[in-house]
This record gives C-alpha cells, structure tokens and sequence, in this order.
C-alpha cells in the first residue's frame, strides 16, 4: 500500500510540474516556432525597474528567422540585426549590430539596446513575448 501512494504521490508531482512547464511560457522545442513568421512589436519597455515611454519615434519591434537563427528589427530610431539560438532550454542572444543614426531622443533606443544585450531569459505566451533578467522583466512585445 505504502509503495502504491508513493507511485501515486510521484506521477501527480510528475504531472503538475509538466503540465506548470507548459503554462510557465519557457521557449520549448515544442514552440519555438511561434517566433517565426511575426513582427513582435514592443509594447513595454522598462528600465531600472521604472516603465520607459515607448510613443515617441518608430515603433520599435522585434523579428525572427527560423532558416538563419538572425533576428532583425527597429529599436526605435536604428534598425539592428543579430543572432540568437536556443540552447539548454534557453534563447539566447548574440551581439547585435545596428545602424548609427543620431536621432531626436535616444531614450527608448538605448534602454531597448541595453535590454536585449542584458536578457538572460524569455518566455512566450500567447501573443505576449517578454524578455527577463533574472526575475526582473526589461521588455514585452505583442504581435
């Protein structure tokens, strides 16, 4: 009996911590390919724990490609380009390269810059991107 409600008590555990992974919106094999195909535009931005205002210059957004591992986008003024890869259950970043153009407020440019050079993780759910460093969210993006 005993051995019975330890089986038990184990695939219960086992079932809840598979089924909260599914919900947690880590980047899983199984739906890094939600990335691709979408311009994921930001819809959040913050820095040092404060919300940056995101409505003056372009629109900044983000995009993936699957055939390349590059990303590409608009950080408010310059556009920039990038790879990144999915490696132990995690996406990654690489160095980014962007444009130099001196534009009327740098603001949303540079936290955003700083933003993706400093993610450590990302999670995706539904139609919501965010960007992390550590516990602390840097970025959100829409489709």
């Amino acid at each position: 009996m005993k051995s019975k409600l330890s089986f038990f008590l184990l695939l219960t555990f086992t079932l809840f911590n598979c089924s909260s992974m599914k919900n947690s919106g880590l980047i899983t094999p199984e739906n890094i390919a939600q990335l691709f195909g979408n311009k994921w535009n930001l819809s959040q931005l913050m820095q040092n724990g404060s919300p940056v205002d995101i409505s003056k210059g372009k629109p900044a957004f983000l995009e993936f490609s699957k055939d390349d591992s590059r990303m590409s986008g608009s950080l408010g003024c310059n556009n920039f380009t990038g790879a990144y890869k999915f490696e132990e259950g995690k996406l990654k970043f690489g160095p980014l390269a962007s444009t130099k153009m001196m534009c009327p407020d740098m603001g949303v440019e540079d936290a955003l810059s700083k933003a993706l050079t400093e993610t450590t993780d990302v999670k995706m759910k539904g139609e919501k991107l965010q960007l992390f460093k550590g516990s602390d969210l840097l970025a959100s993006f829409s489709k």
